[in-house]
């Protein structure tokens, strides 16, 4: 009986154990995310919309009467007048309008850091600027038609 018991005890432990090194050679797979590549005057345009948004959602903020923005995250909304917390949380789903905007966005970082304050009038600033550096870039001048 213990012979038996013995027995069926040491075949449960081979089996678990077979059961572990089948599990151990799993390979996992991992996903790679295509990358967007994008040129030309769709791109641009695509990169200007981004800085466009971004600029007139910080423009409201600018000077002394400036109006309040409240931005929603997780948890309680904020309610703020800083250009720069306003552009930090502007996120597009759309991968060459998120450039355009990250552009604003380190313009608004460095006026923060070095002044202290000014960000959205240097956001906006900036973007007159990204205008007319993509209109000079761009060769195609039919396609490419944008009014500020």
């Amino acid at each position: 009986m213990y012979r038996v018991a013995a027995a069926a005890i040491a075949s449960s432990i081979r089996s678990s154990t077979s059961r572990k090194l089948v599990c151990s050679r799993v390979v996992y797979s991992r996903n790679y995310v295509a990358k967007d590549i994008n040129f030309g005057t769709g791109a641009r345009a695509a990169m200007l919309a981004g800085v466009n948004e971004l600029a007139e959602a910080v423009k409201v903020t600018m000077g002394p009467k400036g109006r309040n923005v409240i931005i929603e995250k997780s948890g309680d909304p904020k309610v703020t007048k800083d250009g720069v917390t306003v552009a930090k949380s502007i996120n597009f789903s759309e991968k060459a309008k998120n450039v355009g905007a990250d552009l604003v966005k380190q313009v608004a970082n460095a006026t923060n850091k070095v002044a202290g304050d000014g960000n959205a009038l240097a956001s906006c600033r900036n973007r007159i600027e990204l205008f007319y550096l993509l209109l000079s870039i761009c060769t195609e001048w039919e396609e490419f038609t944008y009014t500020v």
